[in-house]
């Protein structure tokens, strides 16, 4: 997988804003209320991060995802989701 989305938007900047919470390796393991991201089904992935960009979900983490999904397009969450999907 390549490192820019179909959009073009440069993939790792949108990784960095996932790392502050999930951590680079996607383990969630200095912040664990996050939840770990990787290895995470890439479906799965796709269809949670589509939701928090909707508002649909609520919730203790909710507003940030909501706040961090909402300038992406379906391209960069498929990307996102195949990055994290490919970590264990």
């Amino acid at each position: 997988m390549g490192l820019a989305t179909a959009a073009g938007s440069d993939l790792k900047t949108e990784l960095a804003r996932c790392d502050g919470c999930h951590a680079p390796n996607g383990r969630a393991e200095t912040m664990p209320f996050t939840g770990r991201i990787a290895g995470q089904n890439e479906t799965y992935l796709i269809y949670i991060l589509r939701q928090y960009r909707a508002g649909h979900l609520s919730g203790v983490n909710a507003a940030i995802m909501t706040f961090a999904t909402k300038q992406l397009d379906d391209a960069q969450i498929r990307s996102i989701a195949q990055h994290y999907a490919q970590l264990q």
